[in-house]
């Protein structure tokens, strides 16, 4: 909501992750009708290339914390 307001700032203070998910939902659809028009399968080999970083044990943790630490920052600011 407050990014749609212009306020950058604040919506990364209170959801950081929602910048991020915004702007795969942008692209992505976009991505994929490219490949669907040429004929490719980029944005396929992109996801399995990023799955494939995202399964190594030590990235997933990093992750999984990072997900773990933005419920708790979340919850101490009452959201």
């Amino acid at each position: 909501m407050q990014l749609s307001h212009g306020n950058f700032l604040s919506a990364i203070l209170i959801n950081p992750f929602g910048i991020i998910v915004g702007l795969i939902m942008i692209i992505a659809p976009i991505w994929i009708s490219y490949d669907f028009i040429q004929k490719k399968e980029t944005f396929y080999t992109a996801y399995l290339k990023i799955e494939t970083i995202i399964r190594k044990r030590k990235v997933a943790i990093v992750l999984i914390v990072l997900v773990i630490a933005n419920w708790i920052w979340n919850i101490k600011k009452n959201l």
